[in-house]
């Protein structure tokens, strides 16, 4: 996998995620180019899947909100778009 560009940092914080922390979580979106090999579940990852856009399953909003995503969607198509910043 190869990173095309830094589409978004996020301070959880100022999003509608739940539970809120008493801290601070910067979350970095990426939008990446597939180079080659089969995507396998790691350290971090329990499965590996793609999803349609309008066929995602369930979120864990306390991680990502579906306007994040949506977001990302937007910038995998407009690659020229600046990087959003909280």
């Amino acid at each position: 996998m190869r990173p095309i560009k830094l589409a978004a940092v996020y301070d959880r914080a100022r999003h509608a995620h739940l539970p809120p922390y008493g801290f601070h979580i910067y979350k970095m979106f990426f939008i990446c180019e597939i180079l080659g090999g089969v995507p396998t579940a790691g350290i971090e990852t329990e499965d590996v899947a793609f999803f349609d856009r309008n066929k995602l399953p369930e979120l864990s909003t306390s991680r990502v909100l579906g306007y994040q995503i949506d977001r990302m969607f937007v910038h995998a198509n407009s690659q020229e778009l600046p990087t959003e910043f909280d």
